[in-house]
């Protein structure tokens, strides 16, 4: 009888051992996925939405952007590291908010943070299910030494995501606050998301979704054993795939954050290097960017793409000479990169080498014909040497790929107004303003950087910052001064908070003999820029072209990290930071 009690009594106690191993796991892994979402809703534009009283809507950018939150009595915002005002315009503008009410915003925004900070002990997970192209895992939780009622969170991830870290989009229940006293807060309830900046507009999540879910998942039934939450990785390949993962939802910064974890591991992991290093190309960082690239360079000397990138990353910091050193290895390596011929062309065209370009844009064009924006871009060129015809013709090959493209029907405008044809160029110009508006009181425009990674998706742009920025470039170097600087004012315009594009002005100016309204601009870089070396050091040589001695060595014992030649920075351009749009 004793043998026959001891054998259920021990399944017993071993059921209970693998439950109690079971929710430590499902702890962890909750945990962990709390973990994954603060990083990743800090890394983009995050939304936060009160379901329960108190209600409102809370937003945040991301690198120390704006914050703001709706409500009953008013929309408030603010900038970082600056008070809170009642403000339609993300804290741009507005009135001061009494310090009641600045407390009340400031312990919202301490409770959506409280959420990702939530410590949990007991989980349990209760359901797991599909709605909506997503699935979905709800899970009970306490904290530790807890007793009360359990939070719920709820975690969902669309269909087509193979990321085992998933994010908290949904949270009911009582928190501790106060600095993580014993003070609880009433029963919450809270639903969270974000936003992705696409071709210059902001797309919700859900919308996101939508477009990026495949068809045949949209009326598939779900097997839902195939999806899993995981904890976080642990090795440098697990890294890297959510790094992928987070890429493609958006949090660039997160995905960045990923990469150094992989490299941390693994130094010598070239997908991780390379990784990361189109990341910062892409967000604008160009020195992380070439250094990055340079690295994988070392790990894969005979890989194209890489060079290709460099040259990308040179050509956006205007080292032109750099940027053709580096897309011709990538041709060397690799004949058929037209990226690189692309990009070539660009960068020689800056230089002034146009019948060079358009050797470039004609191999690129032979390579990929269906390229809209190469046919575009060499027709410029051609209409800059006075090739009316030829110019024209690839116009029409740009407009006949691509219907849309505003700026080859205005440089096909441009082009048959030079000729004598006003119809056809009213019409054109007509119709460039209409799919763009934004081009109707413009100069001619800029050929078209390839942003694209040697690697990522290609994509066809009207008139922007970058635009006008590169096309003063070219203008400058061609000696049209007061062109370069109508650009500049244009560029300005668009985006009066760049001070790589002050300082470029300030050049273009001071090289015209203006030199009290060049140093008005590299002022104004300076005030945008406090460490930037190079307009301290052109706001220097100015002072020093109007006799200003004392001026100049004031200037020249600024903000700079290292002394340089003052005369090689003369020349110097700086380019635009990468823009968030809001």
């Amino acid at each position: 009888m004793k043998k026959k009690i001891l054998i259920p009594l021990l399944s017993v106690s071993y059921l209970l051992l693998v439950l109690s191993t079971l929710r430590a796991q499902d702890a962890k892994i909750v945990a962990d996925n709390l973990e994954y979402s603060r990083e990743f809703y800090s890394g983009v534009h995050f939304s936060a939405i009160s379901e329960s009283k108190p209600s409102f809507g809370y937003q945040r950018y991301p690198d120390n952007g704006p914050e703001r939150i709706q409500c009953d009595q008013g929309t408030f915002a603010r900038k970082h590291g600056q008070p809170w005002l009642r403000s339609e315009d993300w804290g741009e503008s507005g009135r001061p908010v009494d310090k009641q009410t600045a407390g009340k915003l400031d312990s919202w925004v301490k409770l959506v943070e409280a959420v990702f900070n939530f410590a949990p002990s007991e989980v349990k997970l209760i359901n797991k299910s599909e709605a909506g192209h997503r699935v979905q895992w709800l899970f009970e939780a306490r904290g530790a030494n807890e007793t009360g009622a359990p939070v719920r969170l709820e975690f969902e991830k669309p269909l087509y995501d193979k990321n085992p870290n998933v994010l908290l989009h949904g949270f009911e229940g009582s928190l501790p606050i106060a600095g993580g006293k014993a003070v609880r807060s009433e029963r919450v309830k809270f639903s969270f998301g974000y936003l992705i900046a696409q071709g210059g507009f902001e797309l919700s999540e859900a919308a996101w979704e939508n477009l990026e879910t495949p068809k045949e998942l949209e009326n598939k039934p779900i097997d839902l054993s195939k999806f899993d939450i995981g904890p976080k990785p642990k090795d440098a390949e697990g890294f890297l795939n959510r790094a992928s993962a987070r890429r493609f939802n958006g949090d660039v910064n997160g995905a960045i954050a990923d990469c150094t974890r992989a490299i941390e591991l693994d130094p010598k992991s070239e997908p991780a290097v390379y990784k990361r290093g189109a990341l910062n190309l892409q967000k604008g960082d160009y020195d992380d960017a070439i250094a990055d690239l340079t690295r994988a360079i070392e790990l894969s000397p005979n890989t194209a793409d890489y060079y290709s990138d460099r040259g990308l990353a040179k050509l956006r910091k205007r080292d032109n000479d750099g940027a053709i050193v580096d897309f011709t290895h990538a041709i060397e390596l690799d004949a058929k990169n037209v990226v690189a011929y692309r990009n070539r062309a660009l960068a020689k065209n800056i230089n002034g080498d146009a019948d060079g370009a358009i050797a470039d844009y004609n191999r690129a064009i032979g390579l990929d014909p269906k390229n809209a924006g190469a046919f575009n871009n060499r027709g410029m060129i051609k209409k800059s040497k006075g090739d009316l015809d030829g110019a024209i013709a690839d116009f029409n090959s740009a407009i006949e790929l691509n219907e849309k493209l505003a700026i080859a029907y205005k440089n096909r405008g441009e082009a048959k107004q030079a000729k004598g044809d006003a119809a056809g160029a009213n019409e054109d110009l007509k119709r460039a303003g209409k799919l763009d508006p934004r081009l109707r009181d413009e100069e001619p425009s800029a050929d078209h950087v390839d942003r694209s990674t040697a690697k990522g998706k290609e994509k066809e742009s009207a008139a922007s910052v970058e635009d006008f920025f590169n096309r003063a470039g070219a203008k400058k170097a061609a000696g049209d001064l007061d062109g370069a600087i109508a650009d500049y004012d244009r560029a300005i315009q668009l985006d009066p908070k760049d001070a790589a594009i002050y300082n470029n002005r300030g050049l273009a100016k001071q090289e015209k003999g203006d030199l009290d309204a060049a140093i008005v601009d590299f002022n104004r870089a300076i005030q945008l820029n406090p460490k930037d070396a190079v307009a301290c050091s052109n706001r220097g040589n100015a002072k020093r072209d109007k006799g200003d001695l004392d001026g100049l060595f004031l200037i020249t014992i600024a903000p700079s990290d290292s002394i340089r030649n003052t005369r090689t920075l003369t020349t110097t351009v700086a380019s635009p930071k990468s823009r968030r749009a809001i």
